[in-house]
């Protein structure tokens, strides 16, 4: 079997994962299985997995107690079959041509693919490489991640299942923010043979009350997450072999990012009035851990954001 596309469900709208689930029928010229992974979502959703199973072969319903989204997707992992993983989002899109390409037959790990991204009426590209189409370099692609997020998710990539195993690499479980990035690094670090074609294989919706959902939900998980994930980005910068302009600047990307996370965070808290006496003190023990950096390596926006933050927690 050549693809396992491995669907983490959790409550997803009709419409939308009809939709997803559609998208990936239209594929035909390769040999695959779609793994319909239902993390303790309510019955509606049964139903209507259980109505593609019997339409077509190919779906494959598959229940677990609620885990969240990596979980689901390690799960997947564990019962996929496919020779490559294919990670999808339940109310994303999948651009199936963009597959069926000789490239499964060329000797790589992953094989990653551009993006595009919709938001409300708004949609723009996301090319994951700044390369042409070609083999990739693991730690250009590294310093890459760091310099963008243009590589960070685990969708639209052909991963192969056996370099997972082989290299017992999971999806960090109990992770509110960066658990996308954080794999596709652990895989990377690993040094495998990477290929980019450079078509669009993944549509992605962006969802805005998803998010602001999640913050009110996980705000502290998030700040720690936000805090561990640029120091642990910032330990792989050290090691690499390119010069110390390219790592600065990798840095000056890391702590723009970290500080703007942290401050649309605290900003959505503050606008829905969930910010606790006790969080503001919390949150300042965790911020002064980025202060020397912030000063170090933040550009302006970054600093008077950092400052802005600090002074709402006075």
């Amino acid at each position: 079997m050549d693809i396992s596309f491995i669907v983490a469900i959790y409550n997803t709208k009709v419409e939308d994962l009809c939709k997803c689930i559609n998208s990936i029928l239209k594929l035909e010229r390769l040999d695959y299985e779609i793994l319909l992974i239902d993390d303790g979502s309510k019955p509606y959703i049964e139903e209507i997995c259980r109505h593609y199973e019997k339409k077509s072969k190919v779906c494959k319903y598959l229940y677990k107690e609620n885990g969240g989204v990596s979980s689901a997707r390690n799960y997947g992992i564990r019962m996929a079959q496919g020779e490559y993983l294919f990670f999808v989002d339940s109310d994303d899109v999948v651009e199936v041509l963009a597959l069926e390409s000789n490239v499964l037959n060329l000797d790589y790990d992953i094989i990653v693919y551009d993006m595009m991204i919709l938001s409300g009426k708004k949609s723009f590209l996301l090319r994951a490489l700044p390369n042409e189409e070609g083999v990739v370099d693991n730690e250009e692609a590294i310093l890459w991640m760091m310099q963008t997020s243009n590589l960070n998710s685990v969708s639209a990539k052909l991963i192969r299942r056996e370099f997972v195993l082989t290299n017992q690499i999971e999806l960090q479980e109990g992770v509110y923010a960066g658990e996308d990035a954080d794999f596709v690094l652990r895989l990377l670090e690993t040094n495998p043979r990477m290929f980019y074609k450079k078509n669009v294989a993944y549509i992605y919706y962006r969802q805005m009350d998803t998010s602001q959902g999640r913050i009110l939900k996980y705000n502290e998980k998030l700040l720690e997450n936000y805090i561990f994930n640029y120091f642990r980005k910032v330990s792989i910068i050290e090691g690499l072999k390119c010069g110390l302009d390219e790592k600065n600047s990798a840095r000056r990307t890391l702590i723009s990012i970290c500080v703007k996370d942290i401050f649309n965070t605290i900003i959505t808290l503050l606008a829905k009035k969930k910010w606790s006496i006790e969080q503001r003190g919390r949150c300042d023990a965790m911020l002064s851990q980025l202060e020397k950096d912030v000063y170090a390596y933040g550009k302006r926006l970054t600093q008077v954001r950092f400052g802005l933050i600090r002074r709402r927690l006075d």
